[in-house]
């Protein structure tokens, strides 16, 4: 199955879904304000154990089944993954109450996702589909991502710094999620490597020398801040 038709079908089924449910993160979040890029995964917080069973009984209508609870990949706690393989394959990761990153321990409540997100439009990198959704504003998205601190999760934070981002914002919230000293570390290190650049390019296409390093500049002022 090609990934353009997984990503249409994701598409369809956030438009289905109540806004109000959930709050998108992950690379559908990153979407709704960069550059689009593939992804057969959908990861989605939602407040309480109610709104999770809705959404997954929603979801096995749709053709879903559970394929693992509690700690996998790089979640862990009240965590869903819902997989569908039937005409197409695709994940929705139901994340229950908060956001518990497996490697740091660190823990994002619903609650402070909730208050910083908003209903926007999401559009994928090859399908014609818009859909509306919940989606974590980028300020909150890039620590989280900071957090996770994945391949892809990197270069999400150097899309995210090509946008108009709210430096105090950043500051405040991540006095209380506390991004690792270590993390910061890692990732200025590897926007820095030679290859980093082309991995980028591979995703998104030819970037502008200029307008990268201008952009990875972005980025590194925004990490000294933390």
């Amino acid at each position: 199955m090609s990934l353009p038709k997984r990503e249409k079908q994701i598409l369809e089924i956030l438009q289905k879904l109540p806004e109000n449910e959930f709050s998108l993160i992950g690379g559908y979040a990153v979407n709704a304000y960069t550059l689009p890029r593939f992804s057969i995964d959908c990861d989605i917080v939602l407040k309480d154990n109610k709104a999770g069973k809705k959404v997954s009984e929603f979801l096995i209508k749709e053709g879903f089944f559970i394929e693992h609870k509690g700690n996998t990949g790089s979640y862990k706690g009240n965590f869903i993954r819902m997989k569908k393989e039937n005409d197409v394959k695709i994940n929705f990761d139901l994340l229950i109450g908060e956001v518990l990153d497996r490697i740091t321990g660190i823990s994002i409540p619903a609650d402070l996702i909730f208050k910083n997100s908003k209903v926007r439009g999401i559009t994928g990198k090859a399908s014609p589909i818009k859909a509306k959704a919940r989606v974590v504003e980028p300020e909150l998205l890039f620590l989280m991502k900071c957090i996770t601190g994945r391949k892809s999760d990197i270069r999400d934070t150097l899309m995210l710094s090509a946008i108009k981002l709210d430096k105090d914002k950043i500051k405040e919230l991540n006095k209380e999620i506390k991004v690792p000293k270590e993390k910061i570390i890692e990732i200025k290190g590897k926007i820095n490597e030679k290859q980093f650049k082309n991995a980028l390019e591979g995703v998104y296409g030819r970037i502008e020398e200029k307008m990268f390093e201008n952009t990875k500049k972005k980025l590194e002022r925004i990490l000294d801040g933390l």
